[in-house]
């Protein structure tokens, strides 16, 4: 499940980053409801969309940045100014968060 989540996560975002190709910085924005011809892959993708927006900002900015704006470990480092370890951890948190509101 957990990983289901990321990759149907990291899909969706990487489809959307090549019809829009600038970045912006921790832009909820990026969340609005994203439809396709797939009703079922629809109401996950809104259900996902709606779980980022709720969690606490430290783990929403590193979301966004890493799977949406497709940023790496080390520049999401850099744009927040924290350390890579705590790049990491709060991805894991993010992650965890995710994966518990997608089996309520």
């Amino acid at each position: 499940e957990k990983y289901w989540l990321i990759r149907v996560t990291i899909n969706e975002s990487k489809d959307l980053l090549r019809k829009n190709k600038k970045i912006t910085i921790v832009d909820d924005d990026k969340l609005d409801y994203i439809q396709t011809n797939d009703e079922i892959k629809d109401e996950r993708l809104n259900k996902v969309s709606l779980l980022v927006r709720l969690l606490p900002d430290k783990y929403k900015k590193v979301i966004i940045l890493h799977y949406y704006d497709l940023l790496s470990i080390n520049e999401i480092s850099k744009t927040l100014n924290i350390s890579e370890s705590a790049v990491k951890k709060r991805l894991e948190r993010a992650r965890n968060m995710l994966k518990d509101g997608m089996e309520e």
